[in-house]
């Protein structure tokens, strides 16, 4: 396994790119995202996208709730609140199934992460269909974006 080295510099390209990613036009499973306006679904669906390709490409990539917070529903705030964990996890657990190999089917909240641990959280593999050993073989390496 090649593990890269990623810089500061490196980090903040890809999280440019992200930032700037066109929307997906591509349809998400029926009912899906249905509570989620149509801007920050399809936000969910390329994010998701992106990172898949990255994981493929052998440049996994992880990213905090903040992060993801701060892209999936293109705000800022001034102090962390656990609402703001808890809509992003909503959201990602909506998104469409897409296969990873050495994972299988999953939705964006794999590619989730608290900060400190770099992993994630304890409610995420209630609903996975893999074990921690899997994710960390898959994805344990990924650079985080925070």
């Amino acid at each position: 396994m090649v593990i890269p080295e990623v810089t500061t510099k490196t980090r903040e390209l890809i999280s440019e790119v992200l930032d700037k990613t066109p929307l997906s036009n591509e349809t998400s499973d029926a009912g899906s995202l249905s509570s989620f306006d149509a801007i920050t679904a399809d936000c969910a669906k390329a994010l998701l996208d992106c990172l898949i390709a990255a994981a493929l490409q052998g440049n996994p990539l992880t990213c905090t709730y903040s992060w993801a917070y701060r892209h999936l529903f293109n705000a800022s705030y001034k102090s962390w609140s656990q609402g703001y964990g808890n809509q992003v996890i909503k959201l990602a657990q909506q998104t469409h199934l897409r296969v990873l190999p050495g994972l299988g089917p999953i939705r964006l909240d794999a590619f989730i992460v608290d900060g400190k641990s770099r992993r994630p959280n304890d409610g995420h593999w209630d609903s996975a269909n893999y074990d921690h050993e899997d994710w960390e073989r898959v994805l344990g390496a990924a650079v985080v974006l925070r």
